[in-house]
């Protein structure tokens, strides 16, 4: 057998493999039945966090934007070890649902979020197909 722990002290894992870590997010941007698009995401890193890498995905639904391959918009929130930073990206990107993948920018750092706030436009009807 093994016996496993956590240890939020460190990077890797009981191997000394590095630790990769992600979460998607997807939500709404407009109503049934329109497009918006995401103008910007203002993102605050928590004190200490390391890099953010972030990857966008837009569709006119929730299963569209979660299986494309590439994403739409993508980027880093460096992170700073005094204090939380606060990050602005102008995606411009347009769908009905948008989907936000944010994992660690570098392997040997853990990261943190502490808040993510995005504006909108409502653009136009979704034509149906």
């Amino acid at each position: 057998g093994y016996v496993r722990s956590h240890d939020p002290a460190t990077s890797q894992d009981d191997t000394t493999e590095e630790v990769q870590s992600y979460v998607d997010l997807f939500s709404p941007i407009s109503e049934e039945g329109t497009e918006a698009t995401l103008l910007n995401l203002k993102a605050a890193l928590a004190e200490g966090s390391g890099d953010v890498d972030y990857e966008i995905y837009v569709g006119n639904t929730a299963e569209r934007a979660n299986n494309k391959t590439e994403p739409d918009f993508k980027g880093t929130w460096y992170g700073h070890d005094d204090e939380g930073m606060q990050h602005t990206c102008y995606p411009m990107v347009t769908g009905t649902w948008a989907g936000i993948r944010l994992k660690n920018g570098e392997s040997n750092r853990r990261w943190a979020l502490e808040s993510l706030i995005g504006a909108i436009r409502t653009v136009s009807r979704v034509r149906r197909r």
